[in-house]
């Protein structure tokens, strides 16, 4: 079956608590898991911001086809805070998908690297108001911060 909310959370406390023994779990099983089950250890992973699996993650977001995986891993890499991963996020400034474009946006303006400027500039005027308000948002968040 499914998770259900109340499971993912308890499943997130579990991590945060034993990150670097869950880590060496989790990493080995991405290679395993599909649909659902990956889709909800990617939010799990994004949840508690993990570094380690970045690596594999990356190699997720540029292998899958599925929209869903790919939205995911895109937020994960978002919210780790590594910024090595800006440059795989800039190849996907241009793809057809909005809800795509919508999620490199905010994870772009969370990653905070002013080599994402120019992308979220071109973002800011995107056909969707869904990714426009996105690029938007992380823009202004790089005035206030004043993000390098």
């Amino acid at each position: 079956g499914t998770l259900s909310g109340l499971e993912l959370r308890a499943i997130e406390e579990v991590l945060e608590g034993n990150y670097e023994y869950s880590m060496g779990l989790v990493v080995p099983m991405l290679d395993s898991l599909t649909g659902r089950e990956l889709r909800n250890c990617l939010y799990l992973l994004g949840q508690i911001g993990d570094t380690v699996s970045v690596p594999r993650v990356t190699e997720i977001l540029q292998s899958s086809d599925s929209l869903g995986i790919r939205l995911g891993a895109i937020r994960a890499l978002g919210k780790s805070g590594v910024r090595s991963v800006v440059p795989v996020l800039l190849e996907l400034v241009a793809d057809s998908s909005l809800r795509l474009r919508r999620q490199v946006a905010v994870s772009l303006g969370e990653l905070g690297d002013s080599l994402s400027l120019p992308s979220l500039e071109l973002l800011s005027a995107d056909s969707s108001i869904d990714v426009r308000s996105a690029a938007e948002a992380a823009l202004r968040a790089f005035a206030e911060d004043g993000q390098d």
